[in-house]
């Protein structure tokens, strides 16, 4: 769920089971229906449907296929209603011929032709053309798609492309670049392109790509909005301008002027505002591009004033208006310019930090949806047309003032724009200042009796001048203003004391939505209340975030690293980097408190990994608390080092590749392959437990498991072990059960293990040649794990039963005890149960060497005999016998091929005991086969080769009768094709016996590899005659 502005309890509203409480936003109709509108019902749903989450709701209702894909790699095509939105899969779009293409390309229906965009589905061209019915630049995608063709061939598959693209691709029409109000409208219909391909897993992810339909270059102050939707370099059509390229996702999103789109061409009905469809546009964009909330000092009102420094559009007495309101000391003043000399980033700081936003139309009153919900916009000039900024104020949900009384505008002259002729819009005027003073009063009256800011301004008054008595609810405003209100609320809920403990928990809840703003206002406020070890817990948190390098606060997660670990260096570093004396000494360092509240931390950490979406690690919910303090007996017997080892000796053994490393602390990237409970996961945990002791805990442990982990896992551990490797720490990921991720998943690993990111150990039970990529596979080492033998398992039973309080009972003790005999037991106070040595030695040899199985059986007889009594026991000494192990162990554990080797021996006896002719031995190896589940047209295979290999010309029937039990098994298959194999079987055993085509092809293959130089030439009279022809 993407939560950088939204609950990830909540929902945005137009998914089908998002109830209206949960919902991020619901419009609000304080006015009256009117005209044709019936109900106030049906007002708020008109509006909701023409300006807000509505809109996404219905794109995503009107999305047809218009190619149909048959398989996975097959392409597709899905829009909506006349290509709006579209997006694709699998296809191809040729770019060659822009390259007889001198004119720079821009706003042209022409890019791609006929035959120049396809792929390989079931096109339905008639529905194709009909939704291809706005022809024009920038209203919908249908000048390009009306040319989709279908290929003969998957494109990607077949090898017709020169690049293929991977990452999902978003193609965007640029509207205006010069323009803000036409910028916002390209990015905002991006952002709700986002919603409408929900479906996709990485939806909102910034690893995609950004292709500009055009062969510009984008250059614009405001190109730093990209950095909310990508992190990846722009292209343009230069970008491929000759290739011919494939795309795995393609994203074709609303356009800036669709009829009846958003933002610019949108009829609304009046009434209503605050759509959270543009609230939610905001809050993406300033979260994205972390623009931070300035502390206020004062209770003044913040009045931005929006000047213009062109010869047309101008406010020709500004001066005298920004210093009318300077005189009045309940504002505080700002003229600006947004031009390209005002970064982008810090024009969006001042719009943040604004309470009234003052400007004529055109200085960038656009900005008024980054406000803050209490703000209030005044447009100096009222041009009388609600697109200008009154129906993007409502949308927004601030309120919206402008000049009723035009007499009061005094028109200077007609503006200089070299384009627009005698048009209002480009008239400078004189504004009367008393009118003027008058509207900015409303404008105040609003904000400062507006529920939202009166919150914030007094906890910041609060903060300012008693921080010791802040109360969490002022606090909770202080730190995420009213744009987080659902966090905002679950503080308020809290008590109102600022202890360590409320204040972790505050800490928690800001560290899970990522709020890195948040944390740094929380550290000064602490600062001020000279808390150091609250100070150190939310260092421990910031540390725990995933922040990208280029972020402000990357600076503060290497203070607090070298802080926790290093203090001389830390000292340095803070003089270096924040220029100001570093506050705590060594006396500080070393007191006991300080190790007591480290310990704070790691709990601090484990609480917030436990309830953040973004764990490593898949806890599963505990029923009870009983349960969730009993350790099961597998884990209870993990081996921490290598002493306590049990089998494998040819891997870990002395003298031994992997115990030299283990000793020498150089740990590579393995594969351990072998048979479920042979030992590989406690082999991991010692490797674990050998790197913190060889490193002093300087190593990232990382235990992921591939049945319920995924691509975003492994990014995230990546991400983790680039800026653990920045200090020194290296990082070692235990995947298990590797071969549950496909060969595409398998290859996020290839980069990070080749340019040594971490150190992966994987664990799987089917074999690395199959199972595996080759190119994952040639970078690791591979393990091969035996079965552990009757003995190893014996030894692992014996230490688990001394392990949980039990004892062992030779034959005559057993037969003592049966006859109630006074006897003594060793340890015999002490031992809960008893078990008799061939119990013991069953199990070993019924578990089929896996070592799991056998302590499970165990656990669970041992669990069920204690917890019901036993007549067989004797001084409160229970005895476990033969038949409740069998209880426990119900059956024993049959591998399959891909697991294990044995099961090729199998295959190898039924053939060798069908060429020696004896039937009951090829019944009883086919019937061994068969119980390990394999597949049964593999084993009818392997009886068609031997058909041919060992009776060939000998009985010419049995090919048949091979091959036909083969065709039954596909078509019944098991249980019902059992004896179809069976009687195969018999009569290849019974049958004749001869090799002769065996060898005599054996013998034919040797002289062709045994051949000297060139092989000999078809003879003349032998060849082909088109052939000759030919030449």
């Amino acid at each position: 769920m993407y939560n950088d502005s939204l609950d990830t309890k909540a929902c945005w509203g137009y998914e089908e089971d998002c109830k209206a409480e949960n919902s991020f936003s619901i419009p609000h109709c304080p006015g009256d229906h009117k005209g044709w509108v019936a109900t106030k019902r049906a007002q708020l749903d008109t509006y909701y449907a023409q300006g807000d989450f509505g809109y996404v709701r219905d794109q995503r209702k009107e999305m047809m296929l218009l190619c149909e894909p048959l398989f996975v790699d097959d392409s597709s095509l899905e829009c909506s209603e006349h290509m709006r939105f579209c997006r694709a899969r699998n296809v191809m779009l040729n770019f060659t011929d822009l390259l007889n293409r001198k004119e720079p390309i821009r706003y042209k229906m022409d890019v791609l032709k006929e035959g120049e965009i396809g792929g390989y589905c079931t096109l339905n061209e008639k529905r194709l053309q009909e939704n291809a019915d706005h022809i024009s630049p920038l209203q919908s995608w249908g000048p390009e798609l009306r040319n989709f063709r279908k290929l003969h061939h998957r494109p990607i598959v077949h090898g017709d492309c020169d690049i293929v693209i991977e990452k999902p691709t978003f193609i965007m029409k640029i509207d205006a670049i010069v323009n803000m109000y036409h910028h916002f409208c390209d990015f905002f219909n991006l952002y709700a392109s986002l919603h409408v391909n929900l479906s996709h897993p990485s939806a909102f992810d910034k690893d995609n790509h950004i292709l500009i339909w055009e062969s510009y270059s984008y250059r614009s102050a405001f190109q730093d909005t990209f950095e909310a939707f990508t992190r990846n370099p722009l292209w343009d059509l230069k970008t491929f301008r000759g290739e011919t390229v494939c795309f795995r996702n393609l994203v074709f999103p609303l356009l800036p002027r669709m009829i009846f789109g958003l933002f610019y061409n949108t009829p609304l009905i009046y009434g209503c505002e605050k759509s959270g469809l543009f609230k939610a546009f905001g809050d993406h964009v300033l979260h994205r591009l972390q623009i931070p909330v300035h502390q206020r000092k004062d209770r003044r009102i913040r009045v931005t004033l929006l000047s213009r420094d062109t010869q047309y559009r101008k406010i020709l007495n500004e001066n005298e208006l920004v210093n009318a309101l300077k005189e009045n000391p309940e504002y505080k003043v700002r003229k600006v310019v947004y031009n390209k000399n005002v970064s982008f980033k810090k024009q969006l700081e001042i719009t943040r930090n604004s309470d009234i936003f003052i400007g004529i139309h055109g200085a960038g009153l656009t900005h008024l949806m980054f406000l803050p919900d209490w703000a209030a916009v005044f447009e100096i000039y009222n041009c009388e047309d609600p697109n200008c900024y009154k129906d993007l104020a409502r949308l927004r949900g601030v309120k919206y003032f402008t000049w009723k009384d035009t007499s009061r505008l005094v028109q200077q002259d007609p503006g200089t724009h070299p384009d627009g002729g005698a048009h209002a819009k480009f008239t400078n005027y004189s504004f009367d200042v008393k009118e003027f003073l008058r509207i900015v009063s409303l404008a105040r009256n609003h904000v400062k009796h507006h529920n939202a800011f009166r919150k914030f301004n007094n906890s910041h008054g609060k903060i300012q001048n008693d921080t010791k008595t802040t109360d969490n609810e002022d606090l909770s405003y202080q730190l995420f203003g009213i744009q987080h209100s659902f966090i905002a609320q679950s503080i308020t809920s809290s008590t109102s004391s600022t202890s360590s403990n409320k204040l972790s928990s505050i800490v928690a809840r800001i560290t899970i939505h990522m709020q890195y703003p948040a944390l740094a206002n929380l550290l000064e406020i602490l600062k001020s209340q000279n808390n150091v070890v609250m100070q150190l817990i939310v260092y421990s948190c910031i540390h725990n975030i995933h922040i990208p390098e280029s972020n402000e606060y990357f600076e503060l997660i290497l203070l607090i690293i070298m802080l926790l670990n290093n203090l001389t260096i830390a000292k340095s570093y803070m003089e270096v980097k924040t220029k100001r004396s570093f506050p705590f000494d060594e006396d500080f360092v070393t007191n006991n408190q300080v190790k007591k509240f480290k310990v704070h931390i790691n709990e601090t950490r484990n609480s917030i990994n436990n309830m953040s979406e973004h764990n490593f690690t898949k806890r599963s919910k505990v029923q009870s608390s009983e349960a969730s303090k009993r350790v099961s007996l597998v884990e209870k017997m993990r081996p921490t080092s290598i002493a306590a080892y049990v089998g494998q000796k040819q891997i870990i053994g002395p003298d031994t590749v992997l115990s030299y490393l283990l000793e020498k602390g150089e740990i590579s990237s393995m594969i351990f392959w072998g048979p479920p409970g042979c030992g590989k996961t406690s082999l991991t945990n010692i490797i674990a437990c050998l790197s913190r002791e060889l490193t002093s805990n300087n190593v990232h442990i990382v235990n992921l498991s591939a049945a319920n982990s995924g691509v975003k896992s492994i990014r995230e551990a990546v991400t983790a072990a680039k800026n653990k490797s920045k200090f020194g720490c290296k990082t070692i990921v235990f995947m298990d059960e590797i071969h549950c991720f496909n060969k595409l998943q398998q290859d996020i690993f290839l980069p990070h293990v080749e340019a040594g990111t971490f150190t992966l150990i994987g664990c799987t039970t089917e074999n690395p040649s199959y199972s595996l990529n080759p190119a994952l596979l040639s970078r690791c080492r591979v393990f091969v794990f035996n079965k552990l033998t009757e003995r190893n398992v014996t030894e692992i039973l014996y230490k688990a039963i001394e392990c949980i309080n039990g004892g062992t009972l030779d034959a005559q003790e057993k037969e003592l005890t049966n006859s109630r005999k006074q006897i003594k037991f060793h340890s015999n106070t002490k031992h809960k149960f008893h078990v008799d040595n061939n119990t013991v030695q069953w199990l070993a040899e019924a578990c089929d060497g896996d070592a799991r199985v056998a302590l499970n059986a165990l656990e669970l007889a041992t669990l069920a005999k204690q917890a019901g009594g036993s007549k067989a026991s004797y001084n409160n000494n229970v005895t476990i016998t033969l038949k409740d192990i069998k209880e426990g162990l119900k059956k024993t554990h049959v591998l399959s091929e891909k697991e294990t080797n044995q099961s090729h021996h199998m295959y190898s006896a039924l053939h060798k005991s069908i060429r020696a002719g004896k039937a009951s031995a090829s019944l009883y190896w086919m019937a061994r086969i068969m119980a390990a589940k394999e597949d049964p047209v593999n084993i009818a295979r392997r009886l068609v080769r031997i058909s041919s290999e060992d009776i060939g010309l000998a009985d010419p029937d049995a090919l048949g009768v091979a091959v036909h039990t083969m065709h039954g098994c596909q078509m019944i298959g098991m249980p019902e094709c059992d004896v179809l194999l069976g009687q195969c079987t018999v009569y290849l055993a019974k049958a004749p016996k001869s090799r002769s085509i065996y060898h005599a092809l054996k013998a034919a293959e040797k002289m062709i590899s045994e051949c000297k130089g060139p092989q000999p030439a078809v003879p003349l009279h032998m060849r082909h005659n088109s052939a000759d022809k030919a030449i």
